[in-house]
């Protein structure tokens, strides 16, 4: 049955009027916003609340600032009493998403998946009320999808239409591969909608930290409307360093999931450590078990604080290296081990060494 907005009561329209505009705010593109208020007619006017899909495959451990971006629009269709759709993507984890890589994504094993995902509920709960959560895991109805399933699955879309997706076209203009079995990812993704019988899917949109500050702001922060037209205008005006806003926003954001205590402490050691070049007082400490002298080059591989001693050596040479806070210039350098020898990479990475 089509419910019809003149159907509704004055305080209904309001309320319709009132879910739309909240969801709206921040959010890139509603694809169709028609059919979104046409839902919320119908679900304000039975009293059916909307089922609110996301998708998140577990390619990592940690849920990031990203994340937060979706998680706190499902909060807003959860404040007004609609159903969310967690999703993991156990199944999909396995396939590799391609959405924004050059290149194809890993593809995971059962045990990197099931690994990564049991810590991905407990995050959400920093952002959603889990109580009213629904928690679905997509390898319930892929993995018992046949052949036949599959093939008609994909019959409903065309290599022309999954070609025109930016990951796919972009990589092929470059002559680099795309593998067929990427292609079932965006098909299982629509499945999935389907298995639940979703009535809004959510995504996000890859954008860069540094490019938009108030983008951020926006998205991710529940300060109020004033607040944040005013750190806009004063960026804008230049009263407001980009710097002294970032560090609001990452105060803004500590605070909101860990409290104002630990957003000043967040605060006070990133002024610390980044402004006035002091040591962080929770450096994590490893266990020597090699050579008394060893080359800074191995020393930073074998640290796991650089990935190759290519890296390393990159990182010598642009300055990034420091041993007990003196900088690292020589990357022939041969390096005695100390007690409590603290080793530096760039601004974020500390390792204390503890002999053995």
């Amino acid at each position: 049955m089509q419910h019809k907005w003149d159907s509704l009561s004055q305080e209904q329209q309001a309320e319709v009027g009132r879910q739309l505009t909240v969801y709206k705010n921040g959010v890139h593109e509603i694809i169709p916003e028609a059919e979104l208020r046409q839902k919320l007619v119908k679900s304000i006017a039975t009293g059916v609340p909307l089922k609110i899909k996301l998708g998140l495959d577990p390619t990592a451990p940690d849920v990031h600032l990203g994340h937060t971006v979706v998680l706190n629009k499902l909060r807003r269709f959860q404040e007004n009493g609609h159903i969310i759709q967690l999703i993991i993507g156990d199944f999909t984890g396995k396939i590799g998403d391609p959405t924004g890589k050059s290149v194809a994504r890993k593809q995971l094993t059962d045990e990197e998946v099931k690994r990564n995902a049991q810590t991905y509920f407990e995050q959400f709960s920093k952002v959603l009320d889990k109580e009213k959560v629904e928690l679905h895991y997509n390898s319930k109805w892929l993995s018992s999808l046949n052949l036949e399933d599959v093939i008609h699955l994909s019959s409903k879309i065309t290599v022309a239409r999954l070609i025109e997706r930016n990951d796919f076209s972009n990589r092929l203009s470059i002559g680099k591969p795309v593998s067929l079995h990427e292609f079932f990812y965006p098909l299982m993704q629509g499945y999935d909608s389907v298995a639940l019988e979703s009535d809004v899917e959510l995504g996000g949109t890859d954008q860069q930290f540094n490019v938009l500050i108030m983008k951020y702001f926006n998205l991710i922060t529940d300060l109020s409307l004033d607040e944040k037209s005013k750190i806009e205008k004063e960026l804008f005006e230049g009263t407001l360093h980009p710097k002294d806003a970032k560090i609001r926003l990452g105060k803004t954001i500590v605070s909101m999931y860990h409290g104002e205590e630990a957003a000043g402490q967040a605060e006070n050691n990133f002024k610390e450590i980044f402004q006035k070049g002091a040591l962080p007082d929770d450096i994590p400490e490893i266990k020597w078990t090699g050579e008394s002298r060893v080359s800074i080059i191995d020393l930073l591989v074998e640290l796991n604080m650089q990935a190759s001693k290519s890296e390393a050596r990159r990182m010598i040479q642009n300055g990034g290296i420091r041993i007990n806070s003196e900088k690292v210039l020589d990357m022939h350098l041969e390096v005695e081990i100390e007690e409590g020898m603290i080793v530096q990479v760039g601004k974020r990475k500390y390792k204390k060494l503890r002999i053995m």
